[in-house]
């Protein structure tokens, strides 16, 4: 049985040329060897004969992988079937973060090393999210870290500072990064250490060119579809191209890239034929969540060969960052919050608002802003009217009133029937119309707030806790902020 508390005075380092060992009581000793393009973790058996942890593909895998191309699932009558790479046991098909093999840590992140060498020590029959494991990663790194930089010296300068970019732009290092075959292209190489860019659309290459049906995942196993995204990453401006081409104003835009622009919004460029360079931080997320909203869409049209909203994408292709900086702020004052155009979320809820709107509009932004505001608006008295000629009595039923004092704040109201609850999830454009049977019930009490010319509306409990608050669409805002100080103060009367 091993021990899975180990203190710092329990461990000691044997250093080497090229690698070092981790010895710490009650546990196996451990190896790290400086590899091409990473760290190779091992467990040690003794002095004369090793074997690398649970490695069966030849990749270095730290898993049980099985990248072979015919796995060991068998059917209902025991036999060995050919699961085409489609079963749990080998990878997940429909998510390509998970099709590569496991490589091993990285050059550039330690903590990753620490986590390897506290699983390798313990071995198959401890979880690797274990406390055990976790404990003891936390407590190497600081040293892990001094014998890592010390054998970074002998690394490849090249490959370290690819890594390096990659970990910067996705806060990771995927398997891409990892493989050999990446650095036996110096054209690649070269624009890797040129442009941020090329290390961004190579981290999303594989949902990219799986989401455009580029790769084929039938019959492969891991190293081949590694294989098969290196191959299109080679000529990377194409991968984010609808005709799988590179153009002009894609690669410009690709090349001066703006910063802070979520990894998840990007392959979506591939479904926008750009008509210029599109370089200015708004301008492009306000571009990809409406091809984003777009793309969402396709379900609710499959008879149709596109949305109707479609005319509108052409809109966001030309608007500059001085008309949808305006038309953030009309969004913001018809919806009675705020919105601003440094965070992502709030430019994607403008983009949304206005491409909601389900007719073809040929102008300027502004026009859409406006005819999007109006429907919007026409729209919410329409279904309010609607459901209250069909509900009127459901729509009458009051809500139930807290056993105390409601609050005296003329900053917070209570919605005080169901009505009120439906009304006020059309006017926010959130959900809190599914709590209406809940609050006529009495299991929670919902407030709106309107706070320095913000709005949010607040959930609270039974017991005065505050479960849920949000502004219009689940935005935060001043109101979120000021109704749930003012609330948690009165709820706590509540659970007197």
């Amino acid at each position: 049985m091993m021990d899975s508390t180990v203190s710092l005075t329990d461990l000691s380092f044997r250093t080497r040329p090229g690698s070092f060992r981790i010895e710490a009581r009650g546990l196996p000793v451990v190896e790290v060897a400086l590899q091409e393009t990473g760290f190779s973790v091992r467990r040690v058996i003794d002095e004369y004969r090793q074997r690398r942890l649970f490695s069966h593909c030849g990749f270095g895998c730290l898993a049980d992988c099985d990248c072979q191309p015919r796995c060991n699932c068998a059917d209902a009558a025991g036999e060995t079937t050919d699961c085409r790479g489609e079963c749990n046991r080998c990878f997940d098909a429909m998510a390509p973060e998970y099709w590569f093999p496991y490589l091993g840590p990285s050059l550039v992140c330690v903590r990753d090393v620490a986590w390897n060498i506290a699983w390798a020590a313990f071995g198959p029959e401890v979880r690797p999210d274990s406390k055990s494991v976790l404990e003891l990663s936390k407590l190497l790194r600081g040293p892990v870290a001094e014998q890592t930089k010390r054998l970074l010296r002998k690394a490849s300068h090249t490959v370290l500072a690819i890594q390096k970019t990659a970990f910067h732009t996705a806060m990771e290092v995927s398997s891409l990064f990892k493989d050999t075959r990446l650095y036996q292209h110096p054209y690649l190489e070269k624009d890797l250490l040129t442009y941020p860019a090329a290390a961004t659309v190579l981290a999303i290459a594989p949902r990219a060119l799986w989401k455009q049906g580029v790769i084929d995942v039938t019959n492969r196993c891991r190293a081949d579809l590694q294989g098969l995204v290196l191959q299109h990453a080679q000529n990377w401006r194409a991968v984010l191209s609808p005709s799988g081409r590179s153009y002009r104003s894609l690669s410009r835009t690709l090349v001066q890239l703006p910063g802070r622009v979520p990894l998840y919004l990007l392959p979506h460029l591939a479904e926008v034929e750009l008509e210029r360079p599109v370089v200015d931080r708004v301008e492009l997320i306000a571009l990809l969540e409406a091809a984003c909203y777009l793309h969402d869409l396709r379900p609710l049209h499959a008879e149709l060969v596109e949305a109707p909203q479609s005319p509108n994408l052409r809109v966001f292709k030309h608007a500059k960052r001085a008309e949808l900086t305006q038309a953030m702020q009309s969004v913001a004052m018809a919806l009675g919050c705020e919105l601003s155009s440094r965070r992502a979320e709030n430019i994607g809820a403008m983009a949304r608002y206005l491409m909601a709107y389900p007719e073809p509009h040929y102008g300027r932004i502004g026009g859409l802003t406006r005819k999007s505001i109006a429907w919007h608006r026409a729209g919410a008295r329409d279904r309010l009217v609607e459901l209250h000629s069909q509900h009127e009595e459901y729509f009458d039923t009051a809500t139930t009133l807290p056993s105390i004092d409601l609050p005296k704040s003329s900053h917070l109201t209570f919605l005080r029937t169901a009505g009120d609850v439906y009304q006020e999830g059309n006017r926010m454009k959130h959900c809190v119309a599914q709590l209406a049977n809940k609050a006529i019930a009495g299991s929670c009490y919902l407030f709106h707030c309107n706070y320095d010319g913000c709005h949010a509306t607040i959930e609270v409990d039974q017991s005065g806790r505050i479960i849920e608050a949000r502004g219009p669409f689940n935005q935060h805002n001043l109101a979120v902020d000021y109704g749930t100080r003012s609330l948690e103060v009165w709820g706590s009367k509540l659970r007197k």
